[in-house]
């Protein structure tokens, strides 16, 4: 996220991390009641939107729209604090996701659209809008956990593990939504694995396997790609196989959904499909260890944190793709993952 801010800072010349640093105070004196947008001085209110997810055990982020709200009677009309500001709320809106309503971002668009004159405000405007849709995965991680289910360790000819087996893959290895996948030239044998993932919501380190579930709010289907060939020859070697698993593409996800009180994450059924045909038929209540003993063992060697994605194991039916092959994966009744290979 710094250099989020030293973007900001370039392209709008405003040194938001330097007024975030001495808003800060601000966030805490909000912390547990409303604060009033129109008591604030003007530049306090950019860097009120990055306090609010930055200082430790802040709740000011609820304040978010009511601000907003309140932009029109504060009469802004300076085009470089409208810019900063609009800045300060896609980072904002990044780091915390569905904290900030929808409501807010709508009303906060057309605000900046109706008020910001002029060719280069305009231009930094887009940029500040590019840089809120590309930066949700940001400084994510993509945490994965192999042989987490018995029947899937026995077809690959593994012995069952004792504790999770962890591996990890770069941010280049997400595969977004409704992008296809192309085959990569280094492997003949490209397999795919289906696999439940959840999403990080809070930042945590050794975390009580007891209070994990107060660490992830949203579930979905992801595709853990695997060239079989490399990975095969790299373990005859005994060598590390990143080169197999974590290459650009290889971590396919999907369309995420809300956890709900009345859902039970150790009881999911889910599905994949390639050209239409079933491969995988999973349970996650097969898994070997359950998705809050993975965040808690994961927790112990690396932090977690908000944007994160745990990628929990897949079940037995892996299998080979190929070029022009549909990949489709399923659960709570609907389709959540589709990819193309081309």
């Amino acid at each position: 996220m710094l250099s989020a801010f030293s973007f900001i800072t370039s392209a709008t010349g405003f040194d938001l991390l330097n007024l975030t640093l001495n808003t800060a105070p601000l966030c805490h004196l909000g912390c547990g009641m409303n604060l009033k947008a129109t008591i604030l001085p003007r530049t306090s209110c950019c860097a009120l939107l990055i306090a609010a997810v930055h200082v430790p055990g802040c709740r000011a982020v609820t304040n978010i729209s009511l601000m907003l709200s309140a932009l029109p009677a504060l009469k802004y009309r300076s085009n470089r604090i409208i810019v900063a500001t609009y800045s300060a709320f896609c980072c904002a809106k990044a780091v915390t996701d569905d904290m900030v309503s929808k409501k807010a971002i709508s009303f906060f668009t057309t605000f900046v659209c109706t008020n910001v004159k002029g060719e280069s405000s305009i231009k930094k405007c887009r940029i500040a809008i590019y840089l809120y849709k590309n930066t949700t995965f940001s400084t994510m991680k993509i945490i994965c956990i192999g042989r987490n289910y018995a029947d899937h360790a026995k077809e690959l000819k593994n012995d069952l593990p004792t504790e999770p087996v962890i591996f990890m893959k770069p941010k280049s290895a997400l595969l977004l939504a409704d992008k296809p996948l192309y085959y990569p030239e280094f492997t003949d044998d490209l397999h795919f694995e289906c696999e439940v993932v959840v999403k990080i919501s809070k930042n945590g380190k050794f975390i009580q396997e007891k209070f994990a579930n107060k660490y992830y709010n949203e579930v979905s289907l992801g595709i853990d790609f695997t060239a079989r060939d490399v990975q095969e020859r790299q373990k005859k070697k005994g060598l590390p196989w990143e080169i197999a698993k974590a290459f650009d593409g290889s971590a396919a996800i999907g369309t995420f959904k809300p956890i709900t009180e009345d859902m039970n994450v150790n009881d999911l059924d889910f599905q994949f499909k390639q050209n239409g045909e079933l491969k995988q038929d999973g349970h996650t209540r097969d898994m070997i260890f359950n998705i809050n003993n993975i965040v808690a063992y994961v927790s112990k060697f690396f932090t977690l944190n908000i944007g994160d994605l745990i990628y929990t194991g897949t079940p037995a039916g892996v299998g080979p793709v190929t070029v022009q092959d549909k990949l489709e994966g399923y659960m709570f009744g609907e389709k959540l993952l589709e990819v193309d290979v081309r």
